[in-house]
């Protein structure tokens, strides 16, 4: 049976179909979230590169990223109220 947290013992959790530690759960979102951005930025910027309005695509786009990503953050906060 899992650690509960606040026990002795290090809290697991269920994550991506398997019981992980806490530290495991945290490396493997900063991998996936900087491979997501990755491939998102080489995206945009390539796109960017064609066309006379090339920087407002790559500010505009970032722009709403980081809306998005904002958005995200308070519709959890919300719901962990």
């Amino acid at each position: 049976m899992p650690a509960l947290a606040g026990s002795n013992t290090d809290c697991v959790l269920p994550y991506l179909g398997k019981m992980r530690n806490i530290n495991s759960i945290v490396l493997l979102t900063n991998g996936i979230s900087f491979a997501i951005q990755a491939v998102l930025l080489l995206m945009i910027e390539a796109w960017a590169d064609y066309g006379t309005q090339r920087p407002n695509i790559t500010v505009v786009v970032m722009l709403n990223l980081a809306v998005a990503v904002v958005h995200i953050q308070v519709v959890n906060d919300v719901q962990t109220l």
